[in-house]
């Protein structure tokens, strides 16, 4: 009984060099009950959690593995899922889930969780959906998992599904530019252009350093009508990046406004950069023949007929 009171009181002075971060004088005392009691569950539990917490996620491993050997423990079992999905082990990941799915707990959204990222990271949709549902069964307002389904429906084309997803993430509160750019992409793949740029806009204003999204909603304007608009946009984005596909949008516009030298000038530049290259085909062919028109019009018939041969060919 006296020793046994020992070991307790050691275990609470562990619990208290830990809480005030003086961890190695617990892990020091700890391992001093371990070697007394190798299989004592609770100085295996501390110490791991005590692992945990410095990163040292090998270490923690071997902590909880040891309860778990010894006695089947939810605790551990949370704890093990854990630490093996950071440190990437996927396999085991998905058996202690199992097993602790076995406990019939509330507490297995915690593996399910773990699992439908699993499923995701290897492209098993389906199985990421299915665990991703048994999660939303507990815990109906995880805005994290709506918007997992969001990206999964988009991924299977699944468009509609995945736009009531990221509005559900959206009504819960999830609004970021993260979430409303994703429900820009969804609706654009619905052919739903119009919203898809105010969901654009929207994302922009939540976060405007997103330069990138700039092209999206230049090409957008572009399909609108308000070649001003995508002027602005697309002009602001080839200032920050370096992309063929964003010059032949931007030419575009110019085209549209009539301002025909600057269309020529960056269909010309398209057409230098992707000449003798087998990438961007349809858009080197559409600049030669896009820029031939212009010359047509300008009046420079043998130029024209020049470049409409060599779209030709």
């Amino acid at each position: 009984m006296k020793k046994s009171l020992e070991v307790i009181k050691e275990l609470i002075d562990a619990i208290e060099y830990a809480d005030k971060g003086e961890n190695k004088k617990a892990i020091e005392l700890l391992n001093s009950i371990l070697k007394k009691d190798p299989e004592n569950f609770l100085a295996n539990y501390i110490l791991g959690i005590i692992y945990k917490l410095e990163g040292d996620f090998e270490k923690a491993n071997e902590c909880f593995e040891k309860i778990f050997l010894n006695n089947f423990s939810q605790l551990s079992c949370n704890n093990l899922i854990c630490v093996n999905f950071i440190l990437g082990n996927a396999h085991k990941v998905l058996y202690y889930a199992e097993k602790l799915e076995k406990t019939k707990k509330k507490c297995v959204c915690v593996s399910n969780f773990h699992k439908a990222l699993i499923y995701m990271e290897s492209m098993e949709y389906e199985k990421a959906l299915e665990e991703l549902d048994k999660l939303l069964e507990v815990n109906n307002k995880f805005i994290l998992a709506w918007r997992f389904k969001a990206e999964i429906y988009k991924n299977l084309g699944r468009f509609e599904e995945a736009l009531t997803c990221i509005e559900k993430v959206i009504e819960l509160g999830g609004k970021n530019s993260a979430s409303w750019m994703l429900k820009g992409e969804i609706l654009e793949n619905l052919g739903k252009l119009k919203e898809a740029l105010k969901a654009y806009y929207v994302a922009l204003e939540l976060n405007k350093n997103l330069k990138f999204l700039y092209k999206k909603v230049g090409y957008l304007e572009l399909t609108q009508g308000n070649y001003n608009e995508a002027i602005k946009y697309l002009g602001e984005y080839l200032n920050n990046y370096k992309d063929v596909e964003g010059k032949y949008y931007l030419a575009l516009a110019y085209e549209k406004t009539k301002d025909y030298k600057k269309a020529l000038d960056l269909y010309s530049e398209v057409i230098e950069e992707l000449e003798n290259k087998k990438i961007n085909e349809v858009i080197l062919t559409n600049s030669l023949i896009r820029k031939a028109k212009l010359l047509e019009i300008l009046g420079k018939l043998e130029e024209a007929l020049e470049l409409y041969n060599k779209a030709l060919n």
